[in-house]
């Protein structure tokens, strides 16, 4: 799965002895490849920043900034929201591959060539808001709306039809026994 994106690949063959930085943008065709269920796309912009901690250890800082598009909770429409967030992982040159560890990952000092997209990814959802919906109700998909407005059926609703018929038929029951 990983293979396919190449967009955010770090070469650790030669690792930084100073922090460094590289930009990215992530725009829709990035959450489009890393077939991104929970956001919609966007427009962010990533800064990542790799600081040695020591000859074998790093600090990955994943700085965003942008919007990305998601599901309102309430109606289900897209809708925008602002990223501004700051993610950290540590990046160690190990002896094998292992990047299951969402704080720590390490790379097989063999072959220390890795794509981050995923990660970058993750990060960046992980970075917003657990409830998502527009700020106002007005922004919502107006039909779905109206469905959430309407009372539950009950019994003292004679505005709904079925409780009226119901009654009727009770009545002529009554009446016929």
């Amino acid at each position: 799965k990983m293979d396919k994106y190449n967009h955010l690949t770090l070469d650790f063959t030669h690792p930084p002895k100073q922090t460094e930085s590289y930009s990215f943008h992530l725009g829709d065709d990035f959450f489009d490849e890393v077939e991104a269920t929970e956001l919609l796309g966007g427009d962010v912009d990533l800064v990542l920043t790799v600081a040695p901690l020591t000859a074998n250890r790093f600090k990955l800082t994943f700085g965003y900034s942008g919007i990305v598009s998601v599901e309102c909770d309430r109606c289900l429409a897209p809708m925008e929201l602002d990223v501004e967030a700051e993610e950290y992982v540590e990046v160690i040159l190990g002896s094998a591959l292992d990047d299951e560890n969402d704080e720590e990952i390490t790379l097989d000092a063999q072959d220390p060539v890795y794509d981050f997209s995923w990660i970058a990814y993750e990060l960046l959802a992980l970075s917003l808001p657990s409830i998502r919906v527009h700020e106002d109700i007005s922004e919502c998909d107006p039909e779905v709306v109206s469905h959430l407005e309407m009372e539950p059926p009950t019994e003292n609703n004679p505005h709904d039809p079925m409780w009226a018929e119901l009654k009727e038929k009770i009545n002529k029951n009554k009446n016929n026994n």
